[in-house]
């Protein structure tokens, strides 16, 4: 027992404690203080320490995970490009979603992880408050029976002799200040994050598929003979050239003209809404098809697959050239831009020889595929024949393709992250039998 020493801390004390423990005579407050009870509080406040020492080395290793799961994206991203690009170019839907499921999978692993944290970090501030009250606890404790000779109950009421407390209490508190800094931080990414992905999500524009409707008219021409009388019928027809504008899709019209009888050549006009009307010949030979781009595509197709269009660009030495715009901020491209060509008999018969001039410059410029498809129903196309990444100024390929029952022939080329640089195709060229 210890006397009280002012009339203001006795009356607080008469409040805060409870009259079974003053004796009538003198007026003594008796605070019980077992070595027992002082022991297991020392033992527990042991083990918050190595509880706190141990949160803290398991912060600290999730931190580094976190760094790590930031940086997965932009080390698998164009790995897991490179294996979507490299798959033939009709697949399973299953095939064509597990880019953007690994993507958005690799974006929701750090925001699970800063929800960890911040339980971590909460953890963390609950252990160290308890920390501090049993620390205040001991240091309240009387002298005579305590282990760590603080002061007691009565004076640190009166506010005197605290030195002994504030020695204790500086470190206790940083380290409250740093994981508070440290909780505002966290959640400050985390919302980041949050804010990103959202974005992400929105910005995506959903895929968008254009059908194309193709009518096909036949003209019979019937000549009629006579032993006595000829008679020759002229026919005048006027073609009207208007092209609706308010559609909002490409549509496509073919005109055919009726075979002369002194001629044998026949001529295609292939007339497309918003480009300026081409036109091209049957070859001469029938077992070859040739296309230099300078009068028009010919008879390559622009495949409504890919979601990325080739393009007539002019070269500065004179000509023309098929290529693929850049991608601009913040596009993407997974189908690229495809290029294909009916092969009709006689070509489909036998091996085919296919050469064409190829020009791939830049960093990261993308990639130009070929590949072939069989008559069949499937309708897939085959693995890559050929693939080119990069390479210096024009180069000339010629590519041997031996499968039988050939029925189309497709270019493909898809940009990437680089921003500067072209892919672009030229002079073109499909014939039987096998390349020398």
């Amino acid at each position: 027992t210890r006397p009280l020493q002012s009339a203001g801390v006795k009356a607080a004390a008469v409040k805060l404690f409870p009259k079974s423990l003053w004796s009538h005579k003198d007026q003594e407050l008796q605070l019980p203080s077992p070595p027992l009870l002082q022991l297991l509080l020392l033992l527990l406040l042991l083990l918050l320490l190595l509880l706190l020492l141990l949160l803290l080395l398991l912060l600290q290793l999730l931190l580094l995970l976190l760094l790590l799961l930031l940086l997965l994206p932009l080390l698998f991203q164009p790995l897991l490009l490179l294996l979507l690009h490299n798959l033939p170019p009709q697949q399973p839907v299953q095939y064509l979603l597990l880019l953007p499921l690994l993507l958005l999978l690799l974006q929701l692993l750090p925001l699970l992880l800063l929800f960890l944290l911040l339980l971590l970090l909460l953890l963390l501030l609950l252990l160290l408050l308890l920390l501090l009250l049993l620390l205040l606890l001991l240091l309240s404790l009387p002298p005579q029976h305590s282990v760590l000779s603080p002061q007691p109950l009565l004076q640190l009421l009166q506010l005197q002799q605290q030195p002994q407390l504030l020695q204790y209490l500086p470190p206790l508190l940083l380290l409250l200040l740093l994981l508070l800094f440290s909780l505002l931080l966290l959640l400050l990414l985390l919302l980041l994050q949050v804010q990103h992905l959202l974005l992400r999500l929105h910005l995506t524009p959903p895929p968008t598929t254009t059908e194309l409707d193709t009518t096909t008219t036949t003209t019979t021409t019937m000549e009629t003979a006579a032993l006595t009388t000829t008679t020759v019928t002229t026919v005048t027809t006027t073609l009207s050239n208007k092209i609706n504008k308010d559609v909002t899709h490409k549509q496509r019209g073919d005109v055919h003209i009726p075979r002369h009888p002194d001629h044998n050549q026949v001529w295609e006009f292939d007339i497309e809404l918003g480009n300026t009307a081409e036109d091209a010949a049957d070859d001469p030979e029938a077992d070859v098809l040739r296309c230099t781009f300078d009068h028009g595509v010919c008879d390559w197709l622009s495949d409504r697959d890919g979601d990325l269009h080739w393009e007539t660009s002019h070269s500065p030495t004179g000509g023309r050239y098929l290529s693929v715009p850049e991608l601009k901020a913040g596009q993407r491209s997974v189908r690229g831009a495809r290029l294909a060509i009916q092969v009709v008999p006689p070509l489909s018969l036998g091996d085919l020889c296919f050469s064409f001039s190829h020009w791939l410059t830049g960093h990261h410029v993308g990639v130009l595929q070929l590949f072939v498809r069989k008559k069949g129903r499937d309708q897939r196309y085959s693995p890559a024949l050929w693939s080119r990444t990069g390479g210096h100024g024009w180069r000339q390929t010629q590519v041997t393709l031996t499968t039988h029952s050939l029925d189309r022939v497709l270019l493909k080329a898809e940009r990437r992250r680089g921003q500067r640089g072209q892919i672009a195709v030229d002079d073109v060229t499909l014939r039987r039998g096998a390349c020398r």
